[in-house]
Formats: C-alpha cells, structure tokens, sequence
C-alpha cells in the first residue's frame, strides 16, 4: 500500500513508468481511501520482498509504504459467476 503527496500528471505517468519496469509487480491499482496505490508483489522470501522494496523507492518519492504479507494462499483467481 503506497501513499504519495504528489498528485501532478508528470509525476503519475514518471511513477507508473517505474512500477511496470518492476516484474515482481504484478498487480498494480490507483486506488481510492487512506492509501493511493496498491501493489501486489511476489517474492520468493524477504530478501527478495527488499530488493523490489528498494528498487521501487529508488526512483520515486512516497509518502509511506505499508506492506502485508501472505503467509498462505486459500483461494487465488476464483472466477467471477457471471
């Protein structure tokens, strides 16, 4: 969970260029609440969680970053009943 204090079109479209640049990102949503962006990422373990962490607040500047780890999968890409 990333929240940010710049909010300027350049400042977005430099930020998203980043995350995608990122391939252990895979998802990543603008969102609405106390945080701004959320970031799914994968990692094989904590280490590897900090070398995403450091690359992703290499080029940018935040706010704050909260992370949650999963510690087991239940259920994961259930199709939507449609």
């Amino acid at each position: 969970m990333l929240r940010t204090r710049h909010h300027s079109k350049d400042w977005l479209e430099r930020f998203r260029r980043h995350v995608l640049t990122i391939p252990e990102v895979v998802d990543f949503h603008r969102i609405g609440g106390d945080y701004d962006y959320q970031l799914k990422v994968v990692a094989k373990d904590m280490a590897d969680y900090d070398r995403v962490y450091q690359r992703l607040i290499k080029e940018v500047e935040l706010d704050s970053v909260t992370s949650y780890f999963a510690m087991e999968s239940i259920a994961e890409g259930r199709p939507l009943p449609l």
